[in-house]
């Protein structure tokens, strides 16, 4: 109950004022919620109070990397690394901001209603424009089928070269957008610098928003399966190349069990090869779910998987289907004309 936590966190502080280590809660709660102005403001006023707090400082680089200000949150995460190299997670954060502020360091910025872009200077206006034309048409449209859940604005977005963002997120040519759990990162500009189709930035970015509210709809809970075939249905119809992976796969037997296809880390987990099919298995998994039962039902299992029901347990719950019972019929489905 996060708004009862912060409740009772602003009646502490009223109390006892002096006192930090609620301000350092109260930060992290509104860090968690998306109110990150909230948490800055909580979090400068603990270090105001006690310079020397080593957990203050790390969620206040939290909170400005979150508010796209990488540069101050590496101010505060290299006072970190002074006083406690070893802090937790610490090192993979300060790493990661570096390498971003060198790649961006030149970058402009611009914003709209419920995003702030920030992009390269070889991108031409009217592509950041277009950009922001679809990130607002795909925050209406995603929230209208995921049940009118609006996720906190604004939303942060980083638009590269495609060789700016791979040396930025350090990721191989297989993936054409991200959503970090901070920011969604793009490439509109391709290897020869020319603009990546509007068609294809579209399903890219309407992919990396899916994402963006299945975060703050239910955190880390919602399987690999459910989370990429949400966005994918979401974005996108089924290929053909997609369809003729999987009757392979299906005439093969190689087809996957949703359970292997559910752990978070399938992306550093799976080859470049082994994705594509999980992608297509999970696309055409989801998409019989909308096309058998509609979209209301994606919010409602989404909310049984934020309130800690496994994916399987959420999918019986919601649809009254075993992870086996939703193969068999999405895997039918697949070989219908």
């Amino acid at each position: 109950d996060l708004e009862g936590a912060i409740e009772w966190l602003e009646f502490v502080i009223k109390v006892d004022p002096e006192n930090t280590q609620p301000l350092n809660q109260l930060g992290a709660f509104h860090l968690t919620s998306g109110d990150i102005p909230s948490a800055i403001f909580r979090l400068e006023e603990s270090i105001e109070l006690e310079p020397q707090n080593v957990d203050a400082h790390f969620l206040l680089g939290e909170s400005y990397y979150k508010d796209n200000d990488v540069t101050a949150a590496i101010d505060q995460w290299e006072w970190v690394y002074r006083v406690d190299p070893e802090y937790g997670g610490l090192q993979t954060r300060l790493k990661n901001a570096l390498r971003e502020e060198q790649v961006e360091f030149d970058f402009k910025g611009d914003r709209s209603r419920n995003f702030n872009v920030t992009f390269d200077r070889e991108a031409e206006s009217f592509l950041v424009r277009e950009v922001l034309r679809i990130l607002e048409q795909a925050y209406k449209d995603i929230g209208r089928s995921l049940g009118g859940y609006y996720p906190p604005t604004p939303i942060q977005v980083s638009l590269y070269t495609t060789e700016g963002f791979s040396e930025s997120t350090q990721t191989g040519a297989h993936v054409g957008a991200l959503f970090d759990g901070t920011k969604i990162r793009c490439p509109v500009l391709d290897k020869n610098g020319k603009s990546i189709p509007l068609d294809v930035l579209r399903e890219r970015l309407y992919h990396e928003y899916v994402h963006v509210v299945v975060h703050h709809t239910a955190k880390n809970t919602v399987p690999w399966w459910f989370n990429e075939g949400l966005a994918e249905t979401l974005s996108s119809s089924i290929s053909d190349y997609q369809k003729t992976l999987l009757k392979k796969a299906m005439e093969d037997g190689t087809l996957y069990e949703l359970e292997t296809i559910s752990p978070q880390n399938l992306l550093g987990e799976m080859s470049p090869e082994d994705l594509m099919l999980a992608y297509a298995q999970s696309h055409a998994t989801v998409m019989y779910l909308k096309t058998r039962y509609g979209e209301r039902r994606f919010s409602r299992m989404l909310d049984a998987l934020q309130s800690g029901d496994t994916g399987e347990d959420a999918l019986r719950g919601v649809y009254g289907l075993s992870y086996n019972s939703l193969s068999v019929q999405a895997n039918r489905a697949i070989t219908q004309p």
